[in-house]
């Protein structure tokens, strides 16, 4: 496959990334391959980064978040209620013994 390299893939080339094994991974992880949409330059790079990110917080056998994805939802949750002033964890509106409680934790 011939892929168009503008001056930003270069870089990224040239930095140390490996575009064609991060396009063979995403293809493997079944990621649609945007070379082959037409997109060229930045935009090509910024999607396989884009997919490489979403690989990265999920598990590959079964697609749930994993313990990265965990950590970065916390922390922008604890950036984001230090910004508005809001609670990170809303308690349950009635007791915790409460069959709803119950069924809530997970």
């Amino acid at each position: 496959m011939l892929v168009k390299h503008g001056p930003q893939t270069q870089q990224a080339l040239a930095s140390g990334v490996n575009l064609a094994e991060a396009l063979s991974l995403l293809r493997q992880a079944g990621y649609p391959d945007p070379t082959l949409e037409g997109i060229e330059g930045a935009r090509v790079l910024q999607r396989v980064i884009d997919g490489l990110c979403e690989l990265s917080m999920h598990d590959g056998l079964t697609g749930l978040a994993n313990a990265r994805y965990f950590r970065m939802a916390l922390e922008r949750e604890v950036h984001r209620a230090s910004r508005t002033g809001e609670t990170c964890i809303r308690a349950p509106s009635r007791g915790c013994g409460s069959a709803d409680c119950r069924a809530s934790v997970v």
